[in-house]
């Protein structure tokens, strides 16, 4: 096991790829960009069992929950155990491959157009034949 207080990119994809696994022992995450890039070259994870890394490890990686040493151990300890490495190895790469920049991209920009549209429910600003500007809510009188 190393610990870095920070490594440049260079190093940093020198080291998961020869890591035997990487390791993420959080209790929340906002994505889990350090997972794809493991998988993405076929570095087994070991990971917290968190709705995110879920997500992003799908069948490819192992889970533990964070709070539980023994388990946090465990989990890293069935790597060792039949051909479970090889096969995470060899999920690895499909996994990461279901999320891109490109996918991620469109996600966000249909989010933001979703929140753009106004629904029926919701506030809306008319302007009528005389020109002038009412706001509504969704269909009563304003």
């Amino acid at each position: 096991i190393e610990f870095f207080n920070g490594v440049s990119d260079a190093d940093y994809s020198r080291l998961v790829g020869e890591a035997t696994a990487l390791v993420s022992a959080s209790f929340e995450e906002g994505f889990g960009i350090p997972i794809i890039e493991a998988l993405a070259i076929g570095t087994p994870v070991a990971c917290s069992d968190i709705p995110v890394f879920r997500e992003v490890g799908g069948d490819a990686a192992v889970y533990f929950d964070p709070r539980d040493p023994g388990d946090i151990a465990q989990a890293i300890l069935s790597l060792e155990k039949d051909r479970l490495w090889e096969e995470l190895s060899e999920r690895a790469p499909a996994q990461a491959a279901k999320f891109t920049w490109e996918e991620s991209a469109r996600r966000l920009l249909d989010l933001a157009l979703s929140l753009a549209t106004p629904s029926a429910s919701s506030k809306s600003v008319d302007t009528n034949s005389a020109g002038t500007r009412s706001v509504g809510n969704g269909g009563g009188v304003s």
